[in-house]
């Protein structure tokens, strides 16, 4: 099992008893120890026989396909979850296993939020779930970094190897109440999958000085179709 310390995941808007057993006293009971995922062999890109079929995306990021099943990202991640949410000694600190353990069995179940990973080849990733699958993920680089320097024309490069040219790419022109103008770099590219990259260039300003990072989003076209219903004006008729 991988990325026990960095497994932090969090459901949003999750209320008592959506996805965790609730105990007399009010205070989340332990979730039950649930069923093992279905087996997935990342060398061959197989499921053993019988598991769910497989997710009709094409748009892949750091090794998942963006709309994958929750099941598959567990397997491919090596997150065991039957072992997380198994019984643990006090005197194992690696993670915080009861709440880890109802998260991860809410957004198993189909409630909607958030687990990052981190990792040596990718850095932190924050993945996005809705609906027992992968909604989209979200990933920052750091361009002033003195181990890879680099620069967002190259982020965009690399996207640009994956996902072909982008359907939009801009320049930016900023400016601060100080003077200062600086140019940035967004792309954004709209997949035959109905998946959307967006490739967005920040520049922050702090006592160390100048700061550059590059995010990138990903977003699985059931992600984006769904939105949030307008408030009623407050300001209009009754």
């Amino acid at each position: 099992m991988r990325l026990l310390r960095h497994l932090k995941c969090a459901v949003f808007l999750f209320l008592a008893g959506a996805g965790v057993a609730q105990s007399p006293g009010g205070d989340p009971a332990r979730t039950p120890t649930p069923e093992p995922p279905p087996l997935y062999d990342a060398r061959t890109g197989t499921w053993t026989k019988g598991a769910a079929p497989e997710p009709t995306t094409t748009t892949r990021f750091a090794g998942h396909l963006i709309g994958e099943s929750f099941d598959r990202w567990i397997a491919i991640n090596q997150i065991d979850l039957p072992e997380i949410c198994g019984p643990h000694s006090k005197k194992d600190h690696r993670m915080d296993f009861k709440t880890t353990c109802s998260n991860l069995t809410a957004l198993r179940s189909g409630e909607t939020g958030q687990c990052p990973t981190e990792d040596s080849s990718h850095g932190r990733i924050d993945w996005f779930f809705a609906n027992s699958h992968v909604g989209g993920a979200n990933m920052e680089v750091f361009l002033d970094s003195f181990s890879a320097p680099s620069s967002a024309r190259e982020q965009v490069a690399f996207l640009q190897e994956l996902y072909g040219p982008p359907t939009k790419l801009d320049t930016v022109h900023n400016s601060n109440a100080f003077g200062g103008t600086w140019d940035t770099i967004e792309a954004y590219w709209e997949l035959p999958d109905g998946a959307t990259v967006f490739g967005i260039e920040h520049l922050s300003f702090n006592s160390t000085g100048p700061s550059r990072t590059f995010l990138v989003a990903v977003s699985a076209a059931n992600a984006k179709s769904k939105t949030v219903a307008r408030p009623k004006n407050p300001y209009g008729p009754q």
